[in-house]
């Protein structure tokens, strides 16, 4: 599935592709480090969902985590 949607954003001329995660933790760190403008993300991940993945990557939207 991943591959599929990469070949569809890699054909616009407009996209570019930053990061690839297979995990959620992987996708939490890509989020925080690479901060793109959009995320695809699967709810079902290994190691963390995609919700706590991104919920992890907010906290560390403006550099430092934020306090719950």
């Amino acid at each position: 599935m991943r591959a599929g949607f990469k070949a569809l954003l890699t054909a616009s001329a407009d996209l570019q592709i930053v990061a690839e995660g297979e995990s959620g933790l992987d996708v939490s760190r890509i989020i925080r480090d690479q901060r793109p403008d959009v995320v695809l993300i699967d709810v079902r991940m290994p190691s963390m969902n995609g919700i706590d993945a991104v919920r992890a990557a907010k906290g560390f939207a403006h550099g430092t985590p934020r306090s719950s």
